[in-house]
């Protein structure tokens, strides 16, 4: 409800596994542990509903679906940018393999918590939302995703996405 129409039909399929292995998600289905349900479910609407274009901007649907679902969901911090900056998005071409690590779950979901911080959750998730409907059964890069939450906002976004992911 919060993103926008499921994209999958009228079924989810869940495979509940009875290690603490890794969890993947799929259109329409995940397996998973218990703990990370929540985590793969939200995937169907950014992963699955609207998908990363190319592996280097893979590290998108990780930042927004650990910052929906972490210990502190929907959470409003402000980057602090006299750190070091972090690098979420790896390679030239796109294609380059994945580089997934606990970056893009932690450092990227900062940068919707830096949002959030400057806004308000209840506007980051209706621009998410509204970028979700927009994108919905396509792909997106995270510089589409820049320009349309810079555009909603305005250019301190552009200082989030340049400190924390490129």
């Amino acid at each position: 409800a919060m993103f926008g129409p499921y994209a999958h039909g009228d079924r989810y399929v869940v495979w509940i596994r009875s290690d603490q292995g890794g969890s993947m998600e799929y259109d329409g289905a995940t397996q998973t542990a218990m703990g990370a349900l929540e985590h793969e479910i939200m995937h169907s609407w950014y992963a699955r509903g609207a998908s990363p274009r190319s592996d280097a901007d893979g590290w998108v649907d990780e930042a927004i679906t650990s910052w929906v679902t972490d210990l502190f969901p929907l959470r409003a911090n402000p980057v602090p940018y006299d750190l070091e900056p972090t690098q979420l998005r790896f390679g030239d071409d796109g294609w380059d393999g994945p580089q997934l690590s606990i970056g893009q779950y932690v450092f990227g979901s900062a940068i919707f918590a830096d949002i959030a911080y400057r806004y308000s959750v209840h506007e980051v998730v209706e621009a998410l939302g509204a970028f979700y409907v927009a994108h919905r059964n396509a792909s997106y890069s995270d510089q589409e995703l820049e320009e349309h939450l810079t555009c909603w906002f305005d250019d301190e976004v552009r200082a989030a996405f340049y400190h924390q992911a490129y």
